[in-house]
């Protein structure tokens, strides 16, 4: 999880100070508008990325199955996407509020 975090803020060039600095960029009105975009872009990448692995880990467990196969795939199936679920908004909520967070203290800078 943590690794498809860190390849979503690399597409996303989230290390860069520009991500997050004030003022805004050139032509952009808002900063918070610039960071949450950015944040929402990496968090896009990363989300696929999660999505991918956890396919080639369900191939590699079941096979390719779909829902209805058998109980015991739907179950499977089932729990993954819950597991996904909640991992992209957990991460989501957290990495966007510290990084709309780094924004606003970036002013005292």
């Amino acid at each position: 999880l943590a690794t498809c975090w860190l390849g979503g803020a690399l597409s996303a060039r989230l290390y860069d100070r520009t991500s997050y600095d004030f003022p805004p960029p050139e032509g952009a009105d808002d900063r918070f508008a610039v960071t949450a975009a950015r944040v929402l872009r990496g968090g896009a990448f990363a989300t696929a990325l999660l999505v991918f692995a956890t396919q080639l880990q369900l191939y590699g467990v079941v096979g390719f199955a779909q829902l209805g196969d058998s109980p015991a795939t739907d179950a499977i199936l089932l729990r993954s996407l819950d597991d996904l679920l909640r991992d992209v908004a957990t991460e989501a909520l957290v990495l966007l509020s510290w990084r709309l967070a780094r924004t606003e203290l970036s002013r005292l800078d």
